[in-house]
């Protein structure tokens, strides 16, 4: 390659202003791109709901309301698909087993408002997404334009996060390739095209987690005590992180254990507010017994069941939908490289390192405590596995090419 060509695409690779830009561009259009192709599950009902609820609607107008704005603002075969209305229409834009699975259980929710309002606790234990949902609607856009608003934003959040990480040991221009790939994979770009918080979830976990690596242990802490209000399942996240935090030292003792308060306050305030079920009665309705009534007390659930809902779970995980064995060879490939370039201690006091244990013991914690929604559920620690991999890989080749520049010609 000629040298002037070289200097020329190394000064190129090395401009932040022109690669900052290229992302802010890039990371625009996939969103608004996704926000218009959107995939409706029937989620989208319950945040609907609990949006008209935040919004003041009385609680017996509730279900009707929900139905007449969903005929009104997406296609006619989505409706009959969450309506449960057997047809082609229906068919065609999800044919997947599980809504022939659910073809009953739709059809009594749009029937009957009292099964309707049974389902509802699931959802409004979640409030900040339908919370924003019910301020857009107030502003003149409709629930679904304001959710798919959402869902964009926390895409474009996402993007910007992974950008700014890999700037940390990456050329602009190669942080810029790394995060265009890895925001289009395809466990994330499915949670952009639907209304629902798990994409905003997402964005906090990350966003969590940049700065607590980045050494702003206040701000990932406080960011953590919000996701809370995401999904409850973050307390998860939020205490696994927080003790981090302050076994690093980056976080007092007194502070990590303010934050711990506050985080369990948090997750005890919207549980009530939200009238959570709880951990058992969501058990037992996802895995034993999907159409009884939430609103009843569950029965025992004995070891036999709980046994076979972890075993299919895992059944499911590496011979199924097959994401976990990829992203664990990803964190075993994290440790690889750093033993193969640094000492055992070192490789221990690395940050990525430290990244990779903290995302697997939150995989963990979160599969135990309810092994559903795989790919979605554990997405969190999937990608911050993924930054670690990345930011390693981009470590060791700058420290192969100074050893290179080292050895004498």
């Amino acid at each position: 390659m000629p040298v002037s060509l070289r200097r020329f695409l190394g000064a190129l690779a090395g401009n932040r202003r022109a690669a900052t830009l290229c992302a802010i561009a890039y990371l625009a259009f996939f969103s608004v791109y996704l926000s218009e192709r959107p995939v409706y599950d029937w989620d989208v009902l319950a945040y609907m709901a609990v949006a008209l609820r935040i919004e003041g609607v009385p609680a017996a107008r509730i279900h009707d309301k929900t139905y007449d704005l969903l005929r009104s603002s997406i296609p006619h075969a989505w409706v009959d698909n969450l309506s449960g209305n057997f047809n082609p229409e229906a068919i065609a834009v999800d044919p997947s087993p599980q809504w022939m699975g659910d073809i009953g259980l739709r059809q009594d929710w749009a029937a009957h408002s009292d099964s309707f309002a049974a389902q509802l606790p699931f959802f409004s234990v979640k409030p900040l997404y339908p919370a924003l949902m019910a301020l857009g609607n107030s502003i003149g856009l409709s629930l679904i334009e304001s959710g798919l608003i959402v869902s964009a934003i926390s895409y474009f959040l996402i993007g910007v996060i992974f950008y700014a990480w890999f700037l940390e040991r990456m050329p602009p221009f190669v942080a810029l390739g790394a995060m265009a790939l890895l925001i289009l994979n395809p466990w994330l770009v499915p949670l952009a095209r639907v209304i629902g918080p798990d994409i905003l979830s997402i964005a906090f976990v990350l966003g969590g987690a940049y700065f607590a690596i980045k050494g702003r242990p206040v701000t990932s802490a406080i960011i953590f005590v919000l996701s809370i209000t995401a999904r409850p399942e973050n307390i998860l996240y939020a205490g696994i992180f927080l003790f981090y935090l302050g076994i690093v030292q980056s976080l007092s003792l007194l502070w990590t254990g303010v934050f711990l308060v506050l985080a369990l306050a948090v997750y005890k305030g919207i549980s009530t507010i939200g009238n959570n079920y709880g951990w058992k009665t969501l058990f037992y309705f996802v895995f034993v017994n999907r159409s009884a009534r939430p609103g009843v007390a569950a029965p025992p659930i004995g070891i036999h069941s709980l046994l076979a809902a972890y075993l299919g779970r895992l059944d499911r995980i590496i011979f199924g939908g097959g994401e976990s064995p990829v992203f664990a060879l990803v964190g075993f490939g994290v440790l690889c490289l750093k033993l193969g370039v640094d000492s055992l201690t070192e490789s221990i006091k690395d940050k990525y390192t430290q990244l990779v244990l903290v995302a697997t013991v939150a995989a963990i914690a979160r599969m135990i405590l309810l092994p559903t929604e795989a790919y979605r559920g554990l997405l969190p620690s999937y990608m911050l596995v993924t930054v670690a991999f990345l930011n390693v890989c981009a470590s060791a080749c700058t420290q192969l090419r100074a050893a290179k520049r080292a050895v004498p010609p």
